[in-house]
């Protein structure tokens, strides 16, 4: 039972320790260098201070952080080389550098720093402070751009596309668009989702960097029950038309030619094999044909008709099927 106890409230703080240090900044000591007025250094640490608490900073002051730092070299830390081992110390989100300038009597510019925990992480802000102008407000507004300047920094780019195109893109369970997208997310792991309507969803944990470009390319394959549903391509169209055949061109001209052949033979024995019956009364002979040339006669006649007959009517005919696919014209038939 108590080692249930501790697991829990192990779980219950862990939590809040992380957002504390999410949370937690620590102000480092005046640079030794300033020309400035202890007075007038109190004076921007305490507005510094002041304004990070109104942005929901839990700040430690330079003092107390040196005395949890008492063993280290960097103890007394008032440079940016030595903040993010400060930090790392600490366990602080950031540290914070103010520079009061201090000219002819007066301050003259404000110049506040941020520094990270990675070495080289760090941004600036300045304000110019007029004659008789309100130190306070120069210190917000020069940490105001340290500000924006820290998290525009402190950000990467996603550049997502997928395949097909279009597919909804989430990250870390919020909608920003349809790839291809570029955005802007804060550094560390972030969980992207992307879905297309009948395609598999596909789910990346990534982790991106300060200032960097990070690409992601999406393939999407489809589902199986858009497989099964695709609709199928129709069957090829099919039509059949009859036509005359060629045969009724060779029989028609066959049989006149046949005709033309059997008509020679009458009339060339004509004059030899008829009978003249009366020479009649103007000097006619009136021709009657033999036997033979009289069969042909009526052959060749038989064979003329037949053959106009065949050429006019064309009883002879072919079915030929016309079937169009994707590739052409296919044409087939009986005869």
């Amino acid at each position: 039972m108590r080692a249930l106890v501790t697991l829990s409230l192990l779980f219950a703080v862990t939590p809040a320790v992380a957002l504390a240090q999410a949370s937690t900044c620590v102000i480092l000591p005046q640079p030794t260098t300033s020309t400035a007025p202890a007075e007038a250094q109190d004076r921007a640490t305490a507005a510094l201070s002041e304004a990070l608490h109104a942005r929901g900073m839990t700040v430690i002051p330079a003092r107390d952080a040196q005395l949890r730092m008492a063993d280290q070299p960097f103890h007394d830390c008032a440079a940016i080389e030595c903040a993010p081992a400060v930090n790392r110390f600490l366990g602080t989100r950031f540290a914070v550098l103010v520079e009061l300038t201090w000219l002819r009597g007066r301050p003259t510019m404000i110049n506040v720093v941020m520094i990270g925990v990675v070495d080289g992480a760090s941004t600036g802000g300045q304000a110019i402070i007029e004659r008789g102008g309100d130190l306070a407000a120069a210190v917000r507004s020069a940490l105001t751009t340290a500000w924006d300047r820290w998290d525009a920094d402190a950000q990467g780019t996603f550049v997502i596309d997928s395949t097909p195109p279009g597919a909804l893109v989430s990250i870390d369970g919020s909608a920003v668009g349809r790839a291809p997208i570029r955005q802007l997310v804060n550094v560390g792991v972030h969980t992207i989702a992307v879905t297309l309507d009948g395609y598999d969803s596909q789910t990346r944990d990534v982790t991106i960097d300060r200032m960097e470009e990070h690409p992601l390319h999406f393939v999407l394959t489809e589902t199986a029950a858009a497989i099964a549903t695709e609709p199928t391509a129709p069957p090829p169209e099919e039509q059949w038309q009859d036509r005359p055949h060629f045969a009724n061109w060779l029989i028609g001209a066959g049989a006149l030619a046949l005709a033309v052949g059997l008509a020679i033979e009458p009339i060339w024995t004509a004059a030899t094999n008829g009978t003249v019956l009366d020479h009649g009364a103007a000097g006619t002979d009136t021709v009657v044909f033999g036997p033979v040339s009289a069969a042909m006669a009526i052959l060749s006649g038989a064979c003329l008709i037949a053959g106009v007959v065949v050429l006019v009517i064309q009883p002879i005919t072919e079915r030929v099927r016309l079937e169009v696919t994707a590739s052409g014209l296919r044409i087939g038939g009986t005869f």
